[in-house]
């Protein structure tokens, strides 16, 4: 008979507290008179968002394209890659709207390349009849709206993958649609992401911009020189007909690199000086803490005139603590961003300090790496933690 173990000897700390009466805080919701109507980034992009009836039509749909790539394969199996039928009828069932004589080529190779052994078009029926013969995959896809589509691989084989219809059904191209079509200098159509050098080099889709500096350097009651580091850019619709910018105004945007001593001291003054030569501005905050790691732009900041509807800031270290000058400022837009290193743990921005922000477009511009050397890179979208 095996001994039993030794009772654990009590624990004097492991008592339980008395019980005491929680006090619980509440707070309040506070309306900070925030736009409404600015994006809102979407959280699942698998969520539902059809009915049940609406999911059926398109799991049916589903099913049935699926069944008749299934058969053409077959067909194109037993009788080759010449079975010019079984190719359009595949090309069809899949809802290939790419090259024709491209996607011929490729069903060619199906036939002689292989991947471990199994042909690729082998493997592209395996493929088709697993995604066939999964009815609870296929209706969750259908009820977040996805139905199958085929995708061609650098090595040139074909997979099949889930995907919208219609593109604008996608939630994430829609809100990037939406984020373009909402920012002061917006865009109508355009999804994808803004590339490193047009946002330094301040260019957005459907404006022209044209250089001013030397007619506010010219003009001597501004007060600065082309030796202070300050730019300005004028904005016009480029198809000022377009229904889309009927409403948008031409605009000045002034341009300050902080490390630029005789700009920074200028700025402000300069600013108070030209923010009635037009009725909305911008304002362009370049270089901030690059050489000068101490200069903080809270004061210029904290000075925005009035009719400042868009602000950005570019970081290059890791001091943001000047955003804090934008608590209670209500603000259209805020962007973020910086040429400098952005995985590190040192990044981090007050959250006072965007309470009152409406809309922060920079979101859409993170990116780390992947471009040819000697291009500055936006590293960064939002640095809050």
């Amino acid at each position: 008979m095996e001994p039993k173990p030794e009772p654990r000897p009590v624990d004097p700390n492991d008592v339980f507290a008395a019980t005491t009466q929680i006090q619980y805080v509440t707070y309040d919701k506070q309306d900070y008179g925030l736009d409404q109507n600015s994006p809102k980034q979407p959280n699942d992009p698998s969520k539902r968002v059809l009915s049940d009836a609406d999911a059926m039509i398109l799991l049916e749909k589903a099913k049935a394209s699926l069944n008749a790539g299934k058969q053409a394969l077959l067909r194109a199996i037993a009788n080759g890659a010449d079975d010019t039928a079984a190719r359009h009828a595949f090309r069809k069932a899949s809802g290939y709207g790419g090259n024709e004589e491209f996607f011929n080529k490729i069903w060619e190779g199906l036939f002689t390349k292989t991947w471990n052994g199994i042909k690729f078009i082998d493997y592209l029926l395996q493929v088709v009849e697993r995604a066939l013969n999964d009815n609870n995959f296929l209706l969750f896809e259908s009820k977040a709206n996805r139905i199958w589509k085929i995708n061609i691989n650098i090595d040139y084989s074909i997979n099949v993958s889930f995907d919208y219809e219609n593109q604008d059904d996608n939630p994430v191209i829609k809100y990037y649609k939406d984020v373009y079509r909402h920012r002061v200098l917006g865009t109508p159509n355009k999804w994808a992401v803004d590339n490193p050098r047009d946002i330094l080099g301040g260019n957005f889709a459907g404006w022209v911009k044209t250089d001013l500096t030397n007619e506010f350097v010219k003009d001597q009651k501004y007060g600065i020189s082309s030796a202070d580091g300050i730019r300005v850019r004028n904005y016009k619709p480029a198809n000022p007909n377009d229904p889309y910018y009927a409403n948008k105004k031409e605009m000045n945007v002034f341009v300050l690199s902080v490390d630029n001593t005789n700009g920074y001291e200028k700025f402000i003054n300069f600013l108070n000086k030209v923010k009635n030569t037009i009725s909305e501005i911008g304002v362009v905050l370049e270089d901030v803490g690059k050489t000068h790691t101490n200069r903080n732009v809270y004061d210029i900041i904290k000075a925005l005139p009035d009719n400042v509807v868009t602000l950005t800031v570019f970081f290059e270290n890791s001091d943001t603590t000047s955003l804090l000058a934008l608590e209670n400022r209500h603000l259209r837009e805020l962007n973020i961003y910086t040429t400098g290193q952005v995985n590190s743990g040192l990044w981090a921005i007050n959250p006072l300090a965007l309470k009152d922000i409406n809309f922060i477009p920079s979101l859409l511009a993170y990116n780390v790496g992947g471009y040819a050397s000697g291009l500055q890179l936006l590293q960064l979208q939002l640095l809050v933690n």
